[in-house]
């Protein structure tokens, strides 16, 4: 019976250690424990939508660092518009629509290579490998995607 009272006893007083070292420190604030989750800032949503060419309901986006990509699917005529998120401003489009040398039609699979800015996709009209290189596409509206 002793050594039952005796456990009973050690086992209160651990509990009773356990519940008081848990309390917060009377002199450290509150900021210390909180995380970065815990800090709540106000952000602004700003539509860049006015910003860009009409694009239809069915677009693709993709990110090159600081530039927006969006692959316009439906588009008759450029399929890549490009917005820099930085600026705060549209750059460009490249990419003729088309089945012709250079152009592209159902074009998908598409990988950014982020070294050489390039952009390569399957045109599954044509089955083959196809690239912009992003910066000479921009600045040459007669560009065309090589093979």
């Amino acid at each position: 019976m002793k050594t039952n009272d005796m456990l009973k006893k050690a086992f209160t007083a651990a509990l009773l250690v356990g519940f008081l070292s848990c309390g917060r420190n009377p002199a450290s604030s509150i900021e210390e424990h909180c995380g970065k989750r815990d800090r709540v800032e106000d952000v602004e949503l700003i539509s860049i939508e006015e910003k860009l060419p009409e694009l239809h309901s069915n677009s693709g986006v993709f990110m090159l660092g600081d530039t927006l990509i969006i692959n316009d699917y439906k588009s008759t005529d450029k399929r890549f518009v490009v917005y820099d998120i930085k600026e705060d401003k549209f750059l460009g489009k490249f990419g003729k629509f088309g089945e012709g040398p250079g152009e592209i039609a159902n074009f998908a699979g598409i990988v950014i290579d982020p070294v050489k800015h390039i952009l390569y996709g399957m045109g599954y009209s044509t089955w083959y490998m196809s690239g912009f290189d992003i910066r000479e596409a921009l600045s040459d509206p007669d560009y065309k995607a090589f093979f």
